[in-house]
């Protein structure tokens, strides 16, 4: 290599430094300086994103303690009643009245309900009631078409949510 470059003219090997040195530059920049600045980039937007989710889940869990102490004041939507009395009122009351066949106790704090000819959407409402005014959380859920649209047959096991 060297008797090659000392074989050049002086202007030639001028030529094959500057030529060589700009090869190098451009390697540098390609293989080290761009990967690492679009590295750098991801990595940035990559925070912004994990800043935003993490705010979202602040405001979320904020608002899950919330919740959670306004339902478990004392008598918070109850009145102090039962699991068994709560459901059994609630869903005499409006329009599952007719439907209710029967209520029972399931353990501790659980109860199991059936509903004959109801309807599911009287249904959704009351259990999304049930759940805002006790905490309540239906743990099973069978649910049986009897012919009619928009009209179900219902056993669901409700487990207390305090």
């Amino acid at each position: 290599m060297k008797q090659w470059l000392a074989g050049l003219e002086a202007r030639e090997r001028q030529a094959v430094y500057w030529g060589g040195g700009v090869l190098v530059l451009l390697l540098v920049y390609f293989i080290g300086w761009r990967p690492l600045t679009g590295q750098v980039e991801r990595l940035e937007k990559s925070v912004v994103e994990r800043r935003a989710q993490a705010q979202t889940m602040q405001t979320a869990a904020a608002e899950v303690r919330r919740l959670r102490a306004a339902s478990s004041r004392p008598g918070a939507g109850t009145d102090g009643q039962s699991l068994l009395a709560v459901v059994d009122s609630t869903a005499r009351q409006g329009q599952l009245a007719g439907a209710l066949k029967r209520v029972e106790p399931e353990g501790q704090n659980s109860v199991r309900v059936w509903f004959e000819d109801a309807s599911f959407d009287d249904m959704v409402r009351w259990i999304g009631s049930l759940q805002q005014q006790t905490g309540a959380q239906v743990s099973r859920l069978t649910i049986d078409r009897p012919g009619a649209p928009g009209r179900i047959n219902a056993r669901l096991v409700i487990e207390g949510g305090r």
